[in-house]
């Protein structure tokens, strides 16, 4: 009975949020030297930036799909042509930060940071930072 009662309490804070942040990092490093913002922007503007990486997934999932049978690739492919259309659907604010850090080591990854905020109010691009944080 406890368990749920706090999962309905959970539940109901996350659905009157403001704004949500998601965070990934690529891989676990030692200490980090040297960190380097590759982007920051609207997850639209992020896209259109990747479109040729997309470009490379979608070859990567034909040639996947020759390799692996039709119906992974298949999936694949329609995956990869949904997501910005389906994202873009939203009435939501989303920008993303991506990080590219450094360990002393020499070894690399990448830290993402997705902030989806609703729209009424807007939040401003330095709020957006600080949010992030």
């Amino acid at each position: 009975m406890k368990k749920l009662l706090l999962m309905l309490i959970v539940f109901t804070a996350v659905s009157n949020a403001k704004f949500e942040t998601f965070k990934s990092q690529t891989q676990e490093i030692g200490s980090i030297v040297k960190t380097e913002e590759i982007f920051f922007g609207a997850y639209t503007d992020f896209a259109s930036k990747i479109k040729s990486g997309t470009d490379n997934a979608l070859k990567g999932a034909l040639f996947g799909s020759i390799g692996g049978g039709l119906t992974s690739g298949g999936i694949n492919a329609v995956i990869g042509f949904l997501d910005p259309f389906v994202m873009s659907l939203h009435a939501d604010q989303k920008y993303l930060k991506v990080v590219k850090i450094t360990d002393v080591n020499g070894k690399v990854a990448f830290k993402k940071v997705l902030f989806v905020g609703d729209k009424n109010p807007s939040y401003s691009d330095e709020q957006i930072r600080q949010l992030m944080k």
